[in-house]
């Protein structure tokens, strides 16, 4: 696991990311996700990310994507690892 710090992400039954968008759609659902997650309060300051593979595996998207996602949250302050 990662063990990115800040925020969690929790699974949402049915969430998977459009299967024909670009990888920087991609990327920008992902980070969308879990700014909405954090935004409604479902993650407390503190709380710990799963690792990507949890991740990219809830939302039907790569490691990859994963990591690019988490590092634009990273660079707004929202996550920190």
């Amino acid at each position: 696991a990662v063990g990115y710090i800040s925020v969690g992400l929790r699974q949402r039954a049915g969430t998977v990311m459009k299967p024909s968008a670009t990888r920087t759609d991609r990327v920008s659902q992902v980070v969308q996700h879990l700014e909405k997650a954090i935004q409604l309060g479902e993650y407390q300051p503190g709380d710990p990310l799963p690792g990507e593979r949890e991740i990219s595996s809830q939302l039907g998207v790569s490691r990859s994507v994963v990591r690019e996602a988490i590092g634009r949250l990273a660079s707004v302050g929202l996550v920190q690892s």
